[in-house]
């Protein structure tokens, strides 16, 4: 599915509002949203990272830019994942069943006993014959068992006699010298064990850990859910020289602190103080240098003609703006 939309015309943050009413109906597709200024692109860009999506633009007028968006790609392909692990699933279930079956013992079968001539009826005259009986009828005849005989072999007889001595045969003891006995060694004598407990160990006080102090160079820790938030570029209401004075030393004390704000909002005219030419510049850059996230209108950026002059923190809309400040837990307004 391909839709086009035109945001000609229509003022921040109504481009992103407008895509993420169309979005979040849309399963798959392509977006096509027609903008007529630089910051409605790269706003729309974050909505699509944002979200997950992929994101291209090109520029097709004096002021006309050209963004697609390409919805639920990321879904799409888990769909196709899941459906290859199915079947890899399913094709290793197939294969160890067919081993199963290979390696299954034939089922055991009674013997087929064939019947004599006279059929099946002639098992049942089958009668049970002794041995003699069986080698008899085999045209054996038995052999008479051997006589037990009458004397026992003495060990005087001359065929016992004449036999040669085996390895088996009796030997005279006093042929046979009785091995050597070697005496046993003596016992080594127990050590002497002590009545007296041993002595316990000396507990030793653990030495003082000293803590460790913030090395320079660290990022400080920033408060989560805390939000600074500056409309001017001049700190207070009166003379705008002196409030300009007043805001270079609060962003010099800012950077000192142990831990900093969350997130910085600019807008109005406190987007002169992310853009060439301001005097906090080098504050700024170490405070996102330490985690903190620094944010500039991107209409104010145009209404001031600054968008391609901003130096530090990143371009948002007001839809991101009103987020932020809705969902933060402590909003600081110098």
């Amino acid at each position: 599915m391909r839709e086009t939309m035109d945001m000609r015309g229509v003022p921040c943050p109504g481009p992103v509002v407008a895509v993420k009413k169309k979005t979040d109906n849309m399963i798959a597709g392509e977006l096509i949203v027609v903008v007529d200024n630089q910051a409605a692109v790269q706003n729309l860009e974050k909505f699509a990272e944002y979200k997950g999506y992929t994101s291209n633009w090109s520029k097709t007028g004096e002021k006309e830019f050209k963004v697609q968006i390409l919805v639920g790609q990321k879904a799409l392909r888990e769909v196709d994942e899941y459906f290859n692990i199915f079947d890899t699933h399913h094709e290793k279930e197939q294969e160890a069943e067919t081993k199963q079956e290979w390696q299954k013992p034939a089922e055991s079968q009674e013997p087929v006993r064939e019947a004599a001539e006279g059929g099946p009826e002639s098992c049942e005259t089958c009668e049970l014959m002794s041995p003699q009986e069986v080698l008899k009828k085999a045209g054996l005849e038995p052999q008479a068992p051997a006589e037990p005989l009458d004397e026992p072999v003495s060990e005087k007889s001359p065929v016992l006699a004449a036999a040669p001595e085996s390895a088996g045969s009796k030997v005279s003891k006093a042929a046979v010298p009785a091995p050597a006995v070697s005496p046993a060694p003596a016992a080594a004598p127990a050590p002497a064990v002590s009545s007296a407990p041993a002595a316990a160990p000396v507990p030793v006080p653990p030495a003082s850990v000293p803590q460790e102090q913030p090395k320079p160079g660290i990022p400080s820790p920033t408060a989560k859910g805390t939000v600074l938030v500056l409309a001017s570029d001049a700190m207070g209401n009166g003379d705008d020289e002196l409030g300009r004075l007043l805001m270079k030393g609060f962003f010099y004390a800012t950077v000192e602190q142990v831990q900093l704000p969350e997130t910085i909002l600019f807008y109005n005219s406190g987007v002169f103080l992310t853009t060439e030419g301001s005097a906090v510049l080098n504050d700024l850059k170490e405070l996102e240098r330490r985690g903190v996230r620094l944010l500039s209108c991107g209409t104010c950026l145009n209404h001031y003609g600054l968008f391609d002059k901003l130096k530090v923190g990143e371009v948002t809309n007001m839809y991101e703006l009103a987020s932020l400040m809705f969902q933060a837990g402590k909003i600081i307004r110098p």
